[in-house]
């Protein structure tokens, strides 16, 4: 029994050496497995990474020329108001100018026309003037006419001359 004891302890050795050189054996396999799938997977970790960063830096070229475009699309419609506000300016400029030029041009006709009647008024009333003077200096040429003929008859009847009123030349004929 002590063979069997020994040969079965001697078996149970090699059988427990051949068990830890297996398990040795599947531990570094399982070991070389596990680094061969980390290695794996860190090189798929990589690559994800790279291309991660790559559409990272396309996404972000992509917003700086998105912004980009609409910072130019503002720049165009602030241009384009502008130029229609300029636009806008431009037609009242020309409106209240060609108002103002229309009213000013009414005012001077309607001051051409008074100055013309001012004119005329002015010429009638020179003429009046004239034609008023004429008639006064024929008045006074007159009287001095009548005044003339008188001193020619006073000087005929030699002073003889009847200076009494008209009633009291009529007292005197229905005296006589």
């Amino acid at each position: 029994m002590k063979l069997i004891g020994f040969q079965e302890s001697y078996l149970f050795k090699a059988a427990c050496s051949e068990l830890s050189t297996e398990v040795k054996n599947n531990t570094r396999a399982a070991d070389e497995v596990t680094r061969e799938q980390r290695m794996r997977l860190q090189h798929e970790v990589d690559i994800l990474s790279q291309s991660m960063s790559q559409k990272l830096v396309t996404l972000n070229d992509t917003i700086r020329g998105t912004f980009n475009d609409r910072k130019m699309a503002v720049r165009e419609q602030q241009k384009a108001i502008e130029n229609s506000i300029q636009q806008t300016n431009y037609k009242i400029g020309t409106t209240i100018s060609s108002d103002a030029k229309t009213e000013i041009e009414g005012l001077r006709w309607i001051l051409i026309r008074r100055s013309a009647i001012a004119l005329a008024f002015m010429a009638m009333m020179v003429l009046a003037t004239l034609r008023y003077s004429l008639y006064v200096k024929e008045q006074r040429k007159m009287e001095e006419d009548r005044a003339r003929k008188r001193a020619e008859e006073r000087k005929l009847l030699n002073g003889t001359e009847d200076r009494s009123s008209a009633p009291d030349a009529v007292r005197i004929l229905a005296a006589s």
